[in-house]
Parts: structure tokens; sequence; C-alpha cells
């Protein structure tokens, strides 16, 4: 083998470990940003929950929308698998949560604010997928 092949040869592993190195850190970068994700969305539920809470009479049926509306996104986001594994199970378990707690009680605001058959479409099909009767 001469030096030019065993240079040419040394240059390729090169190129290998360097493209690995790059998938690797891509891969954490991924990670990172995921867990930066699932952190502002689940966030948002408790401060778009005490805005409902805090809410005057007649602002509580805009508030409520306003979560469902994060509700859904949520569910959107996890049935398109936009998360890591470890993600998705802790946003699927915060959500069978809520989900269900909403079920579960007064559905009157909930009625109030559905406009056509998709409205929280993505809601039903992950309570759906949960045993969850949410309508």
């Amino acid at each position: 083998m001469s030096a030019a092949e065993i240079a040419s040869l040394g240059g390729l592993g090169a190129a290998v470990v360097a493209l690995l190195l790059n998938a690797y850190s891509t891969l954490l970068s991924a990670r990172a940003a995921d867990v930066s994700s699932y952190l502002e969305i689940t966030d948002r539920f408790p401060k778009a929950w005490r805005r409902f809470r805090d809410s005057t009479e007649e602002n509580k049926q805009f508030e409520i929308v306003e979560v469902l509306n994060l509700i859904e996104s949520a569910c959107h986001l996890l049935r398109l698998r936009r998360f890591q594994k470890a993600t998705s199970e802790m946003l699927e378990l915060y959500l069978k949560e809520v989900v269900a707690g909403i079920a579960t009680g007064d559905m009157t605001a909930v009625r109030k604010s559905i406009t056509s058959d998709e409205t929280y479409e993505e809601i039903r099909k992950f309570a759906e997928r949960q045993g969850i009767k949410f309508f």
C-alpha cells in the first residue's frame, strides 16, 4: 500500500469520525431542544389555568377556550410524535390527567366553545386513545 493510499484511508477515517461526532452533537442538541419545548408547554398550562381561575365571570368562557386550545396543540404535537420518547411519555401522562380532570368536571363551558365537528378533534382523539370519555 502506497503512502498516498494510506493518507487517503486516514482522511476517510477522520471524515467518518467527524461525521459521527457531528451526528451525536446534533442528537444531543435535539434532545435539549425537546426538553426545553416540553418545559415551555407545561409552563404554559399553570399560567392558563390561573388566568381562567382568576378571570371574571364574563371572561371565563374566553379563558377556558384558551386552555382548551393549548391542550389541543399539545395533543396534536404528541400525536405527530414531535418529541423524543421520554418527553412524549411525560407529556402524555400530564395530558391524561388534565383531559380526564376536565372530562369529569362541568363540561358546560367546553360544550359552549364547540363551533364545529372538528373543534377539539385532537383532544377527542387523545381521550379516545386513553380510554377517557371526553364527549
